[in-house]
C-alpha cells in the first residue's frame, strides 16, 4: 500500500497533462491557417533536442568514469531522445488527426486530390 499511492498519484498527474496537451492541441489545430496548431509540436522537439544536447557531455563523462565506451553512451543518448519525444509525437498525432477530420491540410504535408491536381495543372498552362 506504501509504494501503491504515489504510483497512482504519478499515473494521475500523467492522465491529467496528456489530456491537458490533447485539448490545447485540438484547440490550435481547430484554427484556420498554414502552421496552425504545429507550434506545439516543434516546441517540444526543440526541447527534446536541447534536452539531449545539454545532457550529452555529462552522460559521456558518466559513462567513461564507469569504464564503459562510447557506443553505450550514444545508445543512451538516442533512448533518452526516443523518450522526450514522446510528447511530440502524442501532440503531433492528435494535430494531424484533427486537421484530417476537419478537412484542414496538416503541416507539411499536402492533401492530393484529383481536383487539386487538375485545377494546378490549369494554372501553368
Amino acid at each position: 500500500m506504501t509504494i501503491l499511492f504515489p504510483f497512482l498519484i504519478t499515473l494521475l498527474i500523467l492522465a491529467v497533462i496528456a489530456f491537458s496537451l490533447w485539448y490545447f492541441e485540438r484547440m490550435f489545430a481547430k484554427k484556420e491557417g498554414k502552421y496552425a496548431g504545429i507550434l506545439m509540436p516543434a516546441l517540444f522537439l526543440i526541447l527534446s533536442i536541447v534536452s539531449i544536447v545539454q545532457s550529452a557531455p555529462a552522460t559521456f563523462a558518466n559513462l567513461r568514469e564507469l569504464g564503459y565506451g562510447i557506443g553505450p553512451s550514444v545508445a543512451t543518448l538516442a533512448f533518452s531522445f526516443v523518450l522526450t519525444n514522446v510528447p511530440t509525437l502524442w501532440v503531433y498525432f492528435v494535430y494531424r488527426r484533427t486537421r484530417k477530420k476537419l478537412g484542414l491540410e496538416a503541416w507539411p504535408f499536402r492533401n492530393h486530390s484529383a481536383a487539386s491536381d487538375d485545377t494546378e495543372t490549369k494554372n501553368v498552362k
